[in-house]
């Protein structure tokens, strides 16, 4: 219930997420206990647990991955249905959760987009399946007493001091990937050997402790936050206290009631349904949720679960009285299912999402994208001027920047230089327009948020250090330009490094001119076009997946560097009356969710020229 108010879109619910923690929790304690009670009673087998998971799990999803399919292919753009056949294929084999991994980038779509997205935690917890018997197994074998819980308690400290540790360069590896999760499975399998506690009154203190920590974090902690005991350890241990505490009369009473027993028993196929379905409702209308449609987001998804449950999970689910016949049936129904998503997610995949179900005049903008991306590419001199991370010099050495192309300041005219990520790329296609007489420097590097070197963390972004090394000791302070520009996709949270960024270079006497935090979608804009009925619609549904963050984070910029620098507000330039995404003759404007083409630069450049006529005097 925590990840389905989540998802819906309660903002009050903002920690929702740690359901998945509590989740995790709760399969290590079950899959421990069947496997030891099984060992116990000389009856396991490899097979058996393997096939009453793929019964218990695989249908019920197979089904949900086809519907989604379907659907989709209705309102998808081409783009997000060509996506979400690759995504398909992943989550049907498990891997989900290393395609989504692998898949974070600087241009990546908006998560709250992606109809797949919430089976990554399937795939861990299909890893974990995999993986877990071979362990209990092997450390019950060694017919010692403690040896499982010994071994656990050694696999749990391992992998949450490795979480620990990689967090802070890698977050969404965290996240996302299995080995980073053990130490929650672990919590939960050690209750199942230690036991249920019980004493009552010490029980019943525990139990009320854990509910109440559980309900504070829903309330408080933001996804946001990179800080992994509040969002993941702590919410993991709540859950281990509670199934430790819940054999007392009143977690029995509210706990184990008819209706929180009649979600339980549907919370697996509510889950499945409720993330393509909120995400295929949002996209098919207006990309928001208003209140009503939040609750009734929520009831239709319990409806649908319901369905789920009783005429697909129920059936499919394995009982030992099944005879062989039904056994083989459950086997071969989950391969044809199998069989028909690799199928069809490779055929959504290879023709690209199917262009030709959208109208000629939103297609076009589609088919179009690989030519104008190539027309900025080359425009920002990519590989000479515009570094893209990955093809930089090896072993440390200096960048493959071409100082002869991208920084000769002229004698004869004024010289100004920009620095940055992609969003400095942008800022140098509208300043070259609107100030032809100007000698513009460029250094970009997209995907490296802009920062002193010295501001990196360990090893993290060495390309990116070694880029921002060479600008400022050696371009930026022997260079003769009159003022230099700074431009990236500034972080809220790192305002400190965004203050020492000006200080170093004020201590340089050069004249800054900071461009303000640029205009971001929660969705590309050709997929909000090509999902559109017309052009008009696109643009109205555009306004309302503005990212409000964004606005935010440019406002608190303003109020904190606006007397330290020449501050430019790139929102009011890109924003006049709405946050136009075509031109006056239907071009487009941008070309993902905030990267724009050259039309757009040729629009902005107009209107920064007319806004700021003595900005290069």
């Amino acid at each position: 219930m925590f990840v389905l108010l989540f998802h819906a879109g309660f903002n009050w619910l903002k920690g929702g997420f740690i359901g998945v923690d509590v989740f995790f929790v709760i399969s290590g304690f079950l899959i421990t206990g069947n496997i030891i009670r099984d060992l116990n009673e000389n009856r396991w087998s490899f097979s058996a647990f393997y096939f009453r998971r793929i019964a218990r799990l695989l249908p019920a999803l197979f089904v949900v991955i086809l519907g989604t399919m379907f659907f989709s292919y209705f309102i998808l753009s081409p783009e997000n249905l060509e996506k979400l056949g690759e995504t398909s294929i992943y989550t049907s084999l498990s891997l989900s959760n290393f395609f989504f991994w692998n898949e974070l980038n600087y241009f990546d779509q908006s998560s709250e987009l992606k109809p797949l997205l919430h089976t990554w935690s399937l795939s861990v917890e299909e890893q974990f399946y995999l993986i877990w018997p071979l362990l209990i197994v092997f450390c019950y074998g060694l017919k010692h007493k403690y040896a499982v819980m010994t071994g656990l308690f050694i696999l749990g400290i391992t992998s949450l001091i490795l979480a620990y540790i990689v967090n802070a360069n890698d977050s969404s590896a965290v996240f996302y990937l299995t080995p980073f999760r053990g130490y929650q499975f672990t919590l939960g399998g050690l209750i199942a050997l230690i036991g249920i506690g019980s004493k009552e009154n010490v029980t019943s203190i525990a139990n009320i402790v854990s509910v109440i920590t559980l309900v504070m974090l829903a309330f408080i902690v933001n996804g946001e936050q990179n800080n992994l005991f509040m969002t993941a350890t702590l919410p993991a241990i709540s859950a281990a206290l509670f199934i430790w505490s819940s054999e007392n009369r009143i977690a029995k009473y509210v706990y184990a009631s008819p209706l929180f027993l009649w979600i339980g028993k549907r919370s697996y196929s509510i889950y499945l349904v409720h993330w393509p379905l909120m995400v295929l409702w949002k996209i098919a209308t207006d990309y928001k949720f208003d209140a009503v449609e939040s609750l009734a987001s929520c009831i239709f998804s319990i409806a649908i679960g319901t369905f789920l449950y009783e005429f697909i999970e129920k059936r499919f689910r394995l009982r030992p009285s099944y005879s062989i016949k039904h056994k083989s049936y459950i086997a071969m129904t989950t391969t044809i299912l199998l069989v028909s998503i690799l199928f069809i997610g490779a055929n959504i995949w290879g023709y690209n999402g199917f262009p030709e179900r959208i109208a000629k005049e939103t297609a076009l903008i589609e088919l179009n994208m690989t030519e104008l991306w190539n027309k900025r590419k080359k425009e920002l001199r990519t590989n000479d001027c515009n570094i893209l991370v990955g093809k930089l010099s090896e072993k440390g050495r200096t960048p493959s920047y071409n100082m002869n192309v991208c920084s000769k300041p002229s004698i004869e005219k004024k010289s100004i230089f920009i620095i940055g990520d992609s969003y400095a790329s942008d800022t140098y296609l509208i300043f070259k327009r609107a100030y032809p007489d100007v000698y513009i420097g460029q250094m970009t590097i997209p995907g490296c948020r802009l920062r002193l070197p010295s501001d990196f963390t360990g090893t993290e972004n060495k390309e990116c250090i070694d880029f921002y090394k060479l600008a400022f000791d050696k371009i930026i302070t022997t260079d003769n330009y009159s003022k230099v520009i700074i431009s990236s996709n500034w972080d809220i949270n790192k305002l400190n490094e965004i203050e020492n960024l000006v200080k170093h270079l004020k201590s340089k006497n050069v004249e800054i001119i900071m461009i303000g935090q640029r205009l971001r979608f929660l969705d590309r804009i050709p997929s909000i076009i090509a999902s559109s009925k017309n052009l008009s619609a696109a643009h109205n549904r555009a306004q309302k997946l503005i990212d409000e963050s964004k606005i935010k984070t440019n406002n608190t910029l303003e109020n904190r560097f606006s007397k330290m620098v020449k501050y430019i507000d790139m929102l009011k330039i890109q924003c006049e009356k709405e946050c136009d995404i075509v031109n006056d003759k239907g071009k487009l404007l941008y070309l993902d969710e905030s990267h724009i083409n050259i039309d757009g630069a040729d629009v902005f450049a107009n209107r920064l020229r007319n806004k700021y006529p003595d900005l290069m005097k």
